[in-house]
């Protein structure tokens, strides 16, 4: 193709033709940063959010593990609480029960040396080791114990009635727990 224009309409025409693809590259790179800036801008929001999850996650197991420590410590005071519970559930109240062994008519001649209880429900079963100088004394012992109302099921066993004098004998009987 043979131009015929004359060259300053030939410039004019490459200079327009040089703007537009100025122009055209121009769009295209404004068209670019703008896509970039909002990806930039998502990318910047994606990872506010992801980081505000994390703090709340961290913050939730934080309060998950004192919700534990609480969790624990009030089940060792429960623990605790229950065995104080045992414990006094299980306590032998002596005076009373020295009290009662007290009013019965103890015969002289006859001590009372050791006495040893165990509790067993509501009744406690109790055991009295004693010295009697005479066997008489010792049976008068036995009748004012078996006819005391508040000692049940007294037993003496066969051996402290085998001597006559200087005995050495033990009592076992129940005494019903007042409290």
């Amino acid at each position: 193709m043979i131009n015929l224009l004359p060259s300053e309409q030939k410039k004019e025409l490459l200079l327009k033709k040089t703007n537009r693809l100025v122009v055209v590259l121009g769009i295209i790179f404004l068209t670019f940063l703008v896509c970039f800036i909002l990806i930039l801008f998502s990318l910047k929001f994606y990872l506010l959010i992801d980081i505000f999850a994390q703090k709340e996650q961290i913050i939730s197991k934080e309060d998950l593990s004192s919700l534990d420590k609480t969790k624990d410590e009030i089940k060792s005071y429960n623990t605790k609480i229950s065995n104080l519970k045992d414990f006094y559930s299980n306590q032998i109240y002596y005076g009373e029960m020295i009290e009662a062994i007290l009013k019965i008519n103890i015969p002289k001649g006859v001590e009372i040396i050791y006495i040893s209880s165990e509790k067993s429900g509501s009744n406690i079963k109790t055991t009295i080791y004693g010295f009697s100088d005479l066997r008489e004394n010792l049976i008068l012992f036995k009748n004012n114990i078996e006819n005391d109302s508040i000692i049940k099921n007294p037993y003496f066993p066969p051996e402290s009635w085998t001597k006559i004098s200087n005995i050495n004998f033990y009592l076992t009987f129940e005494y019903e727990n007042q409290k």
